[in-house]
């Protein structure tokens, strides 16, 4: 999925992919498995984002996701640092 910006510019949102994804483990970790016995998986860390990024063309990459987002009083500061790099 992209977003185009009126400059032109696209934006590509990225989502975890699939192939990245870790056992679950229980409390005693051991593998948690589902009711038919099937092994669990839950979504890999943010080190899973870097096949995403392997796969961009591109000389700057801009990460944002929920850890990262910044609050509104501080998108100013935020938008001053970053346009230097945007141009």
């Amino acid at each position: 999925m992209n977003l185009l910006i009126k400059s032109g510019m696209t934006f590509p949102f990225l989502f975890k992919k699939q192939s990245t994804d870790t056992i679950a483990v229980d409390t005693n970790n051991e593998p948690f498995r589902e009711n038919d016995g099937s092994l669990h998986f839950r979504p890999g860390g943010h080190g899973a984002l870097l096949e995403n990024m392997n796969d961009l063309t591109g000389d700057i990459l801009f990460v944002k996701n929920i850890d990262n987002v910044v609050p509104d009083p501080n998108k100013a500061t935020r938008s001053c640092i970053k346009k230097p790099w945007q141009g």
